[in-house]
């Protein structure tokens, strides 16, 4: 099953495309608990992941994507140990390494056999697909100095590497010339000042831990205590850990998470102009 809309505009995530990627999410992240089972590989659920654990024992009705967190070392592990594990039959991990025409500083878990085309991103050539976000938490300096350093300096990478994009999406005629220029940068280059900027220290060490590779609203980040373990929460019939500190995650994230937002903020983050889906997820 195909959806498409022109170039720069979004599909209107009907229910029922929503059940259909959710399956194809449910998928992957049985995929990813298996691996990280399998390799004692720490991870935890976040984000509206998390929050439809907590608050739906499954997807939110309206998420339209998956999130999962790993320490660093972790997620470094998980990415070695997919080149011989992930079953690529149906799966493709997709980081700068395994996709030279991409220019995000996390994985994605891609669903072959799937498109997920972003609006704006049309010419972009990196893989498409339903993906499942894979994100490492790195950890965060003392000195608040230092730490905001750090965090500007992962910024305006981060905004480097997203040029391409804004060169064509920015509504600034101003912007999207000055994406244009810095979108001539090497990528390679910029990624490599991202990574040993963002690296640094070590979330197994830190009394807080962020991740560097999204933008932090509130710029405090999660404090490591709240990962010093996991507890098992049930997601679509299945078990998968959780952080510990799991309440203070979400407090931190959406306030009182238990109360459903408003109508008119029952939407997912992403949008999209092509999806793609396999016909047997509607029968």
């Amino acid at each position: 099953m195909i959806y498409q809309v022109p170039p720069g505009e979004c599909i209107t995530m009907t229910p029922e495309i929503l059940s259909a990627m959710h399956k194809v999410q449910l998928e992957m992240l049985l995929e990813i608990d298996r691996i990280c089972r399998k390799h004692n590989i720490k991870y935890w659920l976040d984000g509206g992941t998390l929050l439809g654990a907590a608050r739906h024992q499954g997807f939110i009705p309206w998420d339209d994507d998956v999130d999962v967190l790993m320490f660093r070392e972790d997620y470094a592990r998980f990415c070695n140990v997919c080149i011989q594990e992930l079953d690529d039959s149906k799966f493709f991990l997709q980081t700068a390494e395994t996709d030279p025409a991409y220019r995000w500083a996390y994985g994605k878990m891609r669903r072959k056999g799937t498109r997920y085309v972003r609006s704006g991103q049309e010419h972009m050539t990196a893989a498409t697909g339903v993906f499942a976000d894979v994100i490492p938490m790195d950890g965060r300096p003392e000195n608040d100095f230092v730490d905001y350093l750090q965090y500007v300096v992962c910024k305006y990478a981060r905004r480097v590497l997203w040029s391409p994009v804004g060169a064509i999406q920015d509504k600034s005629v101003v912007k999207r010339g000055l994406y244009k220029i810095l979108s001539q940068i090497p990528k390679d280059f910029v990624y490599h000042v991202y990574m040993n900027t963002a690296t640094r220290y070590s979330p197994c060490n830190s009394r807080r831990i962020t991740w560097y590779s999204f933008i932090d609203k509130n710029h405090t980040g999660y404090m490591s205590k709240w990962f010093q373990g996991s507890v098992e929460m049930r997601f679509e019939g299945h078990s998968f850990p959780a952080p510990i500190g799991a309440h203070d995650v979400l407090t931190y994230l959406y306030g009182n998470y238990m109360e459903f937002p408003p109508l008119d903020q029952r939407h997912g983050n992403a949008s999209a102009s092509l999806i793609e889906l396999p016909d047997e997820l509607f029968e």
